[in-house]
């Protein structure tokens, strides 16, 4: 039977502990008294986040990522995987379904409370004969808002129901399990945690008044202000804001007040703003990205787009998502990883399988690398294998449990190498450039990516010239716009507004007439001043080349569905030997003439995308620009900053050049692998 103790331990005290306590008055701390953001019982800290759905969607989506990934139980010591094969066995089951709580609702459970609460998350554990040894037989969680830490180390934490204060329960050690986030420093409220909602408090607090605010908009309901009734006599007035009055009542809100008998107009003066001179949109971005950043997420974590145009790059998104892996999620998953750990048997351990195709890439890069240069260290004469050893340890390389010499009894394979002449690798290790750093990771540049590179690469005189073409038209645009919006407008919201327009050729209604002219105007420049280089530029990719590389893409893919096809008619006894030899493609020309058509269609494709980026690296360049009355035109053709701007344009068309000729190629051969019977 276990022991229940219902009164008040004091808080534990270190041998020879000189520092001081509070007395006895824990109960100040459950319930003192709340300032902003000072102390909230855990109903209201549960009702702000549930009020809030940015709060709502970030912690969600941490528990998502967090119940996406794998997980095992493994032993401390790997030698004992044998001997702890039943105990990782029962536990592995318990986690997955004890009974009461499958894996899924415990993470839920617990990383609810563990992401709203102060106290955190807890659930109360039943072992064996209530012994602290004793295996895992039952587990019950808890509500967190119903728990508060008592200091004491033997019985650290109690339950106290507010339906009755007067009955408290508090657990030994053994039996809780408790885990939360950022323990408080100050001693009044040493035991407490703060989650990520009191973190951003004051972002929770003018989103929710924003929301309210733009919600009393859609109302049908009168806004507040004044009207002015112009010449109407104060009798009359009054006797219609009377009639007023009784219009607003009853049922039926559909209702219209009428002015009459007056000659001058009627006047509303609003006491609020609209919601374009309160940037409504922009102000609420930027406290949803505090409240985002509270959770250790970025905006597009959890699935907004937090750019105004042109999406985010691959780059960037990577860069978030591995910025997201060390903050939010990796902070919770670390938690839940101590809390499991905490659960069970000193000699096993709990790991979420996380793996990381970008590091696991590096990590084998960087083994390859020390293997070629310790090799050449150790023909050299310069180190010994076991000093490379115990450095390989030291550089953490390695991640199991290795002894620093190598054992006597280790049996190694004979080398494949005369001693002193290790292999150099340098076409193994090559030079990729990782996507989270803007490159293309383990993807190695292929002929069309060359080919391109050199049509793309166009030299700085001519996209000067290009620009020279096209900037007067574009400059009147903008100089039509402050004159039409005033020097208040945006001019980088402005762009990112053209921008669409430019790219999708998608005149819509908030596009001028006027500008649309403007725009063809510089387009037809355009094509003028490109006509004597463009053609060089287009001669510079060698079909040839790209087909070859292509074909032989073609051929292995072709090859490898052959052999398939007959290992299954193998198999079925359709024949009755895998054919050493398979014919050649009988297609061949035709497949040639496809990828010769698909790739001549990038001679309309690129110069229309050099044009695009011309008109959308003067629009960018303008709308940073403070004295647009008076720039002059030779001067913006002296800054080399609006050719890189340019150049960064066409650069980010590249990738869908790329991609839309895997997508035609991919089409032409299942079309191809069709029709080869």
């Amino acid at each position: 039977m276990p022991k229940v103790k219902t009164t008040m331990p004091p808080p534990s005290r270190e041998k020879g502990q000189r520092s001081l306590d509070l007395p006895d008055i824990y109960f100040n701390r459950i319930l003192p008294l709340w300032r902003q953001p000072e102390w909230f019982h855990a109903d209201m800290w549960r009702n702000v986040v549930a009020s809030q759905p940015f709060a709502m969607v970030a912690k969600d989506t941490i528990i998502q990522n967090v119940l996406a990934l794998d997980w095992k139980i493994e032993p401390r010591d790997s030698t004992q995987r044998d001997e702890l094969k039943s105990d990782i066995d029962y536990y592995t089951k318990f986690f997955e379904n004890n009974g009461n709580y499958d894996y899924t609702q415990i993470i839920e459970w617990i990383g609810s409370d563990l992401l709203d609460l102060p106290f955190g998350a807890a659930a109360e554990l039943g072992r064996q004969s209530d012994d602290p040894n004793g295996r895992l037989i039952w587990m019950k969680l808890l509500d967190g808002g119903t728990l508060f830490p008592t200091l004491n180390d033997d019985w650290p934490v109690g339950q106290l129901l507010k339906e009755a204060p007067s009955v408290p329960v508090i657990f030994p050690a053994h039996a809780i399990n408790r885990i939360y986030m950022s323990p408080r420093t100050w001693i009044r409220r040493e035991g407490w945690g703060v989650a990520p909602p009191e973190k951003i408090y004051l972002a929770l607090e003018l989103l929710n008044r924003g929301d309210y605010y733009y919600a009393n908009l859609l109302l049908d309901t009168p806004e507040v202000g004044i009207l002015d009734l112009g010449d109407m006599e104060k009798s009359s007035a009054a006797e219609w804001v009377d009639a007023w009055k009784s219009l607003l009542g009853g049922i039926d809100p559909f209702k219209v007040p009428v002015l009459y008998e007056h000659t001058s107009q009627a006047k509303f003066i609003s006491f609020s703003r609209s919601p374009t001179e309160m940037m409504f949109d922009k102000a609420t971005m930027k406290y949803a990205a505090i409240l985002a950043a509270g959770y250790g997420l970025s905006l597009s974590d959890i699935g907004i787009q937090a750019v105004t145009s042109g999406g985010e790059t691959l780059a960037g998104s990577i860069r978030q998502e591995r910025r997201t892996r060390k903050t939010g999620v990796g902070i919770v998953k670390k938690k839940f990883k101590y809390f499991f750990d905490r659960i069970l048997p000193a000699e096993l351990s709990f790991n979420f399988i996380d793996l990381d195709d970008e590091v696991s890439v590096a990590i084998g890069r960087s083994r390859l690398a020390n293997a070629t240069a310790w090799g050449m260290l150790i023909d050299k004469r310069i180190f010994t294998p076991e000093e490379a050893r115990q450095q390989t340890i030291a550089d953490g390389l390695v991640s199991i449990s290795v002894p620093e010499e190598v054992p006597a009894d280790s049996e190694f394979p004979e080398p494949q190498a005369p001693f002193g002449q290790s292999p150099e690798r340098p076409s193994m290790l090559g030079r990729p450039v990782a996507p989270s750093a803007g490159g293309q990771g383990e993807v190695r540049s292929d002929v069309f990516s060359s080919n391109l590179n050199k049509v793309l690469d166009i030299d700085n005189t001519n996209v000067k010239r290009s620009v020279r073409a096209a900037i007067s038209p574009l400059l009147m645009i903008v100089k039509s716009a402050l004159d039409k919006f005033g020097s208040d407008i945006d001019l980088n919201e402005w762009y990112a507004w053209q921008d669409h327009f430019i790219w999708d050729d998608d005149p819509s209604e908030d596009i001028s007439e006027e500008t649309i002219i403007r725009v063809n105007v510089a387009r037809e420049n355009l094509k003028k001043s490109m006509s004597g280089w463009i053609k060089d530029q287009l001669a510079k990719f060698d079909f040839n080349d790209v087909y070859g590389e292509l074909y032989d893409l073609f051929a292995e893919i072709r090859l490898q569905r052959m052999k398939k096809k007959a290992e299954l008619d193998y198999e079925h006894g359709v024949i009755d030997k895998i054919p050493d030899e398979f014919p050649e493609f009988p297609l061949a020309d035709k497949y040639k003439a496809a990828i010769k058509r698909i790739i001549s269609s990038f001679d309309e494709d690129i110069p229309k995308i050099i044009e695009n980026s011309v008109i959308s690296g003067v629009f960018h360049y303008l709308s940073m620009q403070n004295n647009i009355e008076t720039l002059d035109i030779d001067a913006i053709l002296v800054d080399n900053y609006i050719v890189r701007l340019i150049k960064d344009e066409i650069e980010k068309s590249k990738s869908a050049l790329i991609y839309d000729l895997g997508t035609k190629i991919s089409m032409e051969i299942n079309q191809l692998l069709l029709e080869d019977k």
